[in-house]
């Protein structure tokens, strides 16, 4: 049809004439009838490359859509997806549509290629439409043609299923390995795209994290015709990625350190939580680039159309708040803290869950310059979720009944109590701070353990000794450290796991290091023929509990150790914890 050979041409050439394509909207609403699949697919196309998102058009257009494929025969696998892409593309989620299109794609799944294959599932993420069949078939067929994918594609079908969450392990591993192969060839965007998917899938372990790092550093020192796509959107996704899991690498964490100075107008009041809180999980030590984060952010105070969501100026103000500091910086930093706590999202006065918890512990450092009303009220609110999370943990049974005990966790919002709070949590639930002489020993046993370099020795490390006296038998004594590492498979867990129950609080914290600790400790009582099941026998178990952890125990951790207590009352529990800015929870990439 000429309407659609005319539509098509105008996007090939990216010509946009607004009275031009009014008139040709309302041409082809009244020749629908006329149009074969081709002439709906490349019109749809057309008019959503050109940003012209007419609805009666896309309306009428989907009528036609569904009417052909009911009555007219086979969709070819290339028309299917440019229709769908089209659709996404200009915001029109038509239910009945979308069953039409992933109903045909489905028969003819095996026909796609490459291209059409990233676009239906680029699109249906777009359209946040869980058309599971399809992408079960299109992962599989993605992963079985993965050598053909561009480097365009391979980003937004991994963008695709990581926003769907469903983190398909076969397709991710394809996707990885070939990335790395045509990771030269990425956009920033393409780049930026890879790291953030991965990270939201949770697959770190396949993560090209390497190759896209390096990849991304030689993009941000090249000129800057180079660095179109490159904006605070971007960079703070990147950064982000990284820092979610925990990967540094040195030259990229400088190079975007440098574009985020050059482009700070750039970046809306998440992009700049974002960066703050990256720079801070990383501890990599950049105060000039916290300053100026911190300096744009009080200047949007006041601007209605930058305003900071709750959760982000939390967490803008814990990452200042715990990022290290010589004496010169401190009055700055304190400033930037007082200024951002007048925040129309915190004097508002809805505060729980996590946004409390980053709120009580960053103004923590200021509150004695702080608007006293302000902080009272703070410091009140929060004190009154750690006792009432203390009183239940301190009645737990044992063992726990895993999803009410779950539920409840979870149900705070937290994640952890904070630097400054966690030792009060502590002393709730009946645990003490370690000796003095344990704490400096356990110092010396990890610095060792780091000095050597060996499996285990970075990151967040527990050590933890008991002195035992069990019901029959000798004694035990015996000290350990403990790294924190990959989640264990359901297959691999051992038995005594099954009696200590983690909480996953934003993610799976089963491998956290005193976690792991915990399920040695029931192991070995069991090896040693103490039944854990039996009340009775559990409570003959006395003795002294030590833990030493290099960063303050996340609330998961918490429980597990209330569960101990639950179960071995006349246990001596004592935890003692390091805690100071500039301390990173992974590994360097460089």
């Amino acid at each position: 049809m000429d309407i659609a050979l005319t539509a098509w041409s105008l996007a090939q050439l990216e010509y946009r004439d607004t009275p031009l394509l009014d008139d040709l909207s309302q041409a082809a609403v009244t020749s629908l009838a006329e149009f074969q699949p081709r002439n709906l697919a490349n019109t749809s196309w057309a008019f959503a490359v050109l940003e012209f998102g007419d609805e009666p058009l896309f309306v009428a257009l989907a009528d036609s859509v569904c009417f052909t494929m009911e009555g007219q025969g086979r969709w070819k696998p290339q028309e299917l997806s440019a229709t769908a892409w089209a659709f996404a593309q200009v915001h029109f989620c038509i239910e009945p549509l979308n069953v039409a299109l992933a109903t045909a794609a489905m028969s003819t799944i095996d026909e796609f290629s490459s291209q059409s294959l990233a676009n239906m599932s680029w699109s249906l993420a777009r359209q946040l439409y869980d058309a599971r069949p399809l992408l079960e078939a299109i992962a599989v067929r993605s992963a079985e043609r993965i050598a053909a994918f561009n480097s365009q594609e391979l980003a937004n079908t991994a963008w695709a299923f990581a926003l769907l969450l469903l983190p398909d392990t076969t397709l991710f591993a394809a996707i990885s390995s070939q990335v790395e192969c045509n990771v030269g060839k990425m956009s920033f965007l393409g780049l930026t795209n890879i790291s953030w998917a991965f990270t939201r899938a949770g697959i770190a372990g396949r993560a090209p994290f390497g190759a896209v790092a390096a990849a991304g550093t030689e993009v941000l020192v090249q000129a800057d015709t180079a660095k179109n796509d490159v904006g605070g959107l971007e960079l703070s996704n990147l950064a982000w990625s990284f820092a979610s899991f925990a990967f540094l690498y040195s030259p990229l964490m400088a190079a975007l350190s440098a574009e985020a100075k050059a482009k700070i107008t750039d970046f809306g009041a998440q992009n700049l939580a974002m960066m703050a809180w990256s720079w801070s999980a990383l501890a990599v030590i950049d105060w000039p680039l916290l300053a100026v984060i911190a300096s744009t952010a009080c200047s949007k105070i006041g601007d209605p159309n930058a305003a900071f969501s709750e959760m982000e100026i939390a967490s803008l103000l814990w990452s200042i708040a715990t990022f290290p500091v010589d004496f010169l910086q401190e009055k700055q930093q304190q400033d930037f803290l007082v200024s951002l706590s007048t925040a129309p999202s915190i004097l508002r006065g809805h505060w729980s869950g996590h946004f409390l918890c980053q709120l009580a512990n960053a103004l923590h450092k200021v509150r004695h310059t702080l608007d006293p009303e302000l902080w009272r009220r703070v410091e009140n609110a929060w004190l009154k979720e750690l006792q009432d999370l203390a009183d239940e943990l301190q009645v737990l049974p044992f063992p726990v009944k895993p999803e009410e005990y779950i539920s409840r966790l979870q149900a705070t919002g937290c994640y952890h109590a904070g630097p400054n709070y966690t030792a009060d949590l502590l002393d709730k639930i009946n645990v003490a701070m370690a000796s003095k002489s344990f704490l400096e020993s356990s110092r010396t046993k990890i610095r060792e353990a780091r000095e050597s370099g060996g499996t285990g020795s970075s990151g967040i490390l527990c050590v933890t000794s008991f002195n035992i006296s069990l019901p029959q038998g000798p004694g035990m004594a015996t000290t350990k450290l403990f790294h924190s590492e990959t989640s264990l498979q359901a297959s691999e867990l051992p038995v005594a796991y099954e009696a200590l129950v983690p909480a996953a609080l934003a993610h799976d914290r089963s491998h956290h290091a005193e976690f792991r600790s915990m399920v040695w400790l029931l192991q070995t009582l069991r090896e040693a023929g103490v039944d854990m099941m039996d009340k009775e026998e559990r409570q003959l178990v006395t003795g002294k509990l030590l833990f030493y952890v290099t960063h303050h125990p996340c609330l998961s951790c918490i429980g597990a150790i209330a569960q101990i207590r639950a179960a071995l009352p006349n246990l001596e529990v004592a935890l003692s914890y390091d805690w100071r800015p500039g301390v990173a929870r992974g590994q360097r990439g460089d």
